[in-house]
């Protein structure tokens, strides 16, 4: 009988946190991230006054990203987070995620953990786009939810509510991602927005897969200037999984149905959202709005001494309007 392969939990370049019961070499590689270990712990130490060694470092990894939590030896935790390659487009998805935060901190009070250093080229001395930042404060939600009392967990879910109001509360001219001006999108994709920022393509991983086909529609990522615009982007990703021609139709069960069925069925889908958005009260409450895609307990922090004072809320990679 042969043994699985004994794994490194602090290998920081393979994904090491579990398998996959299906396509487990597959899953494994799209996670895999080849860069400079020692280049990263360097750069660490220059962005920290006062260290001058890393004593420990913790791996965190995540479905789009590897975090590393490093220790130094002044007592001060930083995070480094590196994308994985299916996390989105290369450049666009870390430059949309610091371009969100950096505006948020400057027009929200939301609690964000600030950003020391970021790349979105991974043509660096590191070898990978990467964003490194404070460790955030408190304790993650998840650790603190089981304990806390029913009045307790009222008075978070009340503040939790505030914090996102402030995101409700911005109009945006489009729907689409955060960017900064400067990023590396067609000016044609570029919606002004504030100074600095603007609103581009949508980064989320789905818009950008490598399996898509495009022989039935064009690629529609965004920004989407109206309602309308932005239902047929959703439809379009519906289009662009289907291969032009139905090669595996043999293999697959009866239930799945053909490339033709499919078609039939997206055609009927735009008709039938085009019509109900025109209901007045989905577009009185479709206004482009910035979400949060994965507020999950693990993703906010709050006070050790008051779990219903949030300290801060990370991982917004992916976040759009």
């Amino acid at each position: 009988m042969s043994q699985a392969p004994v794994i490194d939990s602090h290998d920081p370049y393979n994904y090491t946190s579990g398998r996959w019961l299906q396509q487990d070499e597959l899953e494994g590689n799209a996670r895999y991230i080849g860069f400079d270990f020692s280049a990263l712990r360097r750069k660490v130490l220059e962005l920290c006054f006062g260290a001058t060694s890393i004593t420990s470092y913790e791996k965190v990894e995540g479905y789009c990203n590897r975090a590393f939590i490093f220790t130094l030896d002044n007592g001060r935790r930083i995070v480094a987070r590196l994308p994985y390659s299916l996390s989105g487009p290369p450049r666009l998805t870390t430059n949309s995620e610091v371009a969100t935060i950096r505006y948020l901190q400057s027009h929200t009070y939301i609690p964000i953990p600030s950003i020391l250093d970021w790349s979105d080229d991974a043509a660096n001395p590191i070898g990978s786009e990467s964003i490194i930042m404070e460790h955030v404060a408190g304790v993650r939600l998840h650790h603190r939810w089981p304990k806390m009392d029913p009045a307790q967990r009222i008075n978070f879910i009340g503040s939790i509510c505030e914090t996102i109001k402030q995101m409700a509360t911005i109009e945006f001219p489009a729907y689409g991602s955060i960017y900064f001006v400067d990023a590396p999108i067609d000016s044609s994709l570029k919606q002004a927005f504030v100074p600095g920022f603007c609103i581009g393509p949508n980064c989320e991983p789905r818009y950008w897969e490598k399996t898509r086909y495009y022989d039935f529609i064009k690629p529609n990522r965004g920004p989407w200037p109206d309602l309308t615009a932005y239902c047929s982007g959703l439809i379009d990703i519906g289009f662009s999984s289907l291969p032009p021609v139905d090669a595996t139709s043999s293999d697959r069960p009866w239930y799945q149905g053909s490339i033709e069925t499919h078609l039939r069925l997206l055609k009927s889908a735009r008709l039938v959202i085009h019509e109900l958005i025109k209901a007045p009260r989905i577009r009185d409450t479709a206004e482009p709005t910035l979400l949060h895609c994965n507020l999950q307990m693990q993703n906010i922090h709050v006070s050790d001494d008051d779990p219903t004072v949030i300290t801060g809320i990370i991982d917004w990679q992916s976040t759009t309007v």
